[in-house]
C-alpha cells in the first residue's frame, strides 16, 4: 500500500512540474469520418463497457457497424450506449449482457443476438483483464485468483468462439478479433497467469484460422502495450511507467482504429496473424 502511495505522490509531482510530458494525456477526441467502412456489418463486442471495449463500439458505431455492446452490467452497457447515442444519435447499438465465464450465458446471449438480427459478421473478444492490485509471484498466488484469470482472459474467448463459429460456418463469412497483449508475446514477472492466458489467445487464433479459413473466416488477435484506461473523457492517472520505443503511452482510439481496419474488407487477406500496438515496446529496448 505504502509503495503505491508513493507511485501516486511521483506521478503527480511530475504532473505538476511538466516533467514527463510523454504520460500526459491527451483530451478525449471522437473522431467520425466521413467513410462508412463497417456500414451493414453486425456483431457483438463483449467487455464493451471497459475501456478499449467502449473506444471499440464508438468506433464501429461512428464507422456504420450495428453493433452488440457486450458486458455483466446492465446498468454499465447502459451508460455506454446512452454516450455513445448523444454523440452519434442514429448510432445502431444494442445491449449484450453477458458473462464469458458463465458458459450457458455465453450461449443464451449470442444465440439471442443472432435470433434478433440473423447475422454476425465480426466478433471482438475483448473482455479479460488482470488487475494491478492482485499480482503476485507465482508461488504466492492464490488458486482462485488463477482460476479467474484463465478464465476471464483465454476459457471465455475459447467458448464464445465455439459458439460464435457455428453461425459463421452457417454463413461462410466472418471476422473473429482476439485481445492479446504484449505480456502474451514476452511474459511478465509477477503475471504469469496473466501471461500464459494471453500467450493462449495467441494459439487460439492461430489454429482458429486454419480450421476456419476454408469457410471464409478471418481471425486474428492484437496485441496492445501500455494503454491509457480511460473510458471516454474519464481520465485514470497512470500509476505505472511504460517503455517503448514512442516514449508515450498508447490511447484506445489508437486500439480501435486497427481494429476496426481488420474487421473491414480492406483487410480481406488477412488472417491469423497477431498484430501489435505497443509504440515498439515488444522489438526489445536496453
Amino acid at each position: 500500500m505504502l509503495s503505491r502511495l508513493k507511485t501516486k505522490i511521483r506521478y503527480i509531482i511530475k504532473r505538476v512540474l511538466s516533467v514527463d510530458d510523454a504520460y500526459t494525456p491527451r483530451p478525449y477526441e471522437v473522431k467520425i469520418k466521413d467513410r462508412q467502412s463497417l456500414k451493414g456489418k453486425c456483431g457483438i463486442i463483449t467487455g464493451a463497457t471497459g475501456a478499449i471495449g467502449s473506444s471499440l463500439a464508438l468506433k464501429f458505431a461512428s464507422e456504420g457497424a450495428i453493433v452488440g455492446v457486450g458486458g455483466r452490467s446492465v446498468e454499465k452497457i447502459d451508460e455506454t450506449i446512452s454516450f455513445i447515442k448523444n454523440i452519434i444519435p442514429d448510432a445502431q447499438l444494442t445491449p449484450v449482457l453477458i458473462d464469458v465465464t458463465q458458459d450457458d450465458i455465453i450461449e443464451s446471449a449470442i444465440t439471442s443476438f443472432y435470433e434478433e438480427y440473423k447475422q454476425i459478421d465480426y466478433f471482438i473478444n475483448n473482455a479479460g483483464g488482470g488487475p494491478r492490485s492482485r499480482k503476485k509471484p507465482l508461488d504466492q498466488q492464490s488458486i482462485e485468483v488463477i482460476d479467474q484469470i484463465l478464465s476471464v482472459n483465454l476459457r471465455g474467448a475459447i467458448l464464445c468462439s465455439r459458439i460464435i463459429n457455428k453461425y459463421m460456418i452457417k454463413a461462410k463469412k466472418g471476422v473473429i478479433i482476439n485481445l492479446s497483449s504484449v505480456m502474451g508475446l514476452n511474459g511478465q514477472a509477477e503475471w504469469t497467469e496473466y501471461s500464459a492466458a494471453k500467450s493462449g489467445i495467441l494459439g487460439l487464433t492461430k489454429s482458429q484460422a486454419l480450421e476456419l479459413g476454408k469457410y471464409g473466416i478471418r481471425v486474428n488477435s492484437v496485441s496492445p502495450g501500455t494503454v491509457f484506461q480511460r473510458k471516454f473523457d474519464r481520465e485514470v492517472p497512470l500509476t505505472y511507467t511504460t517503455r517503448n520505443a514512442l516514449q508515450r503511452c498508447g490511447y484506445t482510439d489508437e486500439v480501435a482504429a486497427l481494429i476496426s481496419f481488420l474487421i473491414s474488407d480492406e483487410a480481406q487477406f488477412i488472417t491469423g496473424q497477431n498484430i501489435t500496438i505497443d509504440g515498439g515496446r515488444s522489438i526489445g529496448l536496453k
